[in-house]
């Protein structure tokens, strides 16, 4: 088993979105794209069972930094699932705008603070 216990270092990096940064690397090189459905190891992509045919739409689509999914929260198998369906079947433009600039203001304001606003909910993580 891995130790998962993040460094100093790394606690900030993550904390601030910073450890993003390489990933604009692969945006510049064209195998990712800003916004569309997380990247996924092959080994996420078994443990999730999502190695069949029916969760193949997700593959013909380029891999985002940010998405539905990082945005509302998609935490768990069923909610990522759901939030990278939409997003393929949904995206322009303007949806592409929106998910940058709520993701640009969760690095700055917070997770936690940003989510709060747009579900105007006290209780949110």
């Amino acid at each position: 088993m891995v130790n998962e216990v993040p460094t100093k270092i790394g606690k900030r990096l993550r904390k601030t979105g910073l450890d993003e940064i390489p990933q604009f690397i692969n945006v510049l090189k064209g195998d990712m794209s800003i916004v569309g459905p997380r990247a996924l190891t092959d080994y996420d992509i078994k443990r999730l069972g999502w190695d069949d045919d029916y969760h193949s739409v997700r593959w013909n689509q380029k891999p985002g930094i940010t998405g539905y999914a990082q945005v509302y929260g998609g935490q768990n198998k069923k909610t990522s699932w759901f939030w990278d369906k939409y997003y393929i079947h949904n995206q322009n433009i303007m949806v592409d705008l929106g998910l940058i600039l709520v993701s640009f203001c969760m690095n700055i304001f917070g997770k936690k603070r940003v989510r709060q606003f747009i579900f105007r909910s006290k209780s949110l993580k």
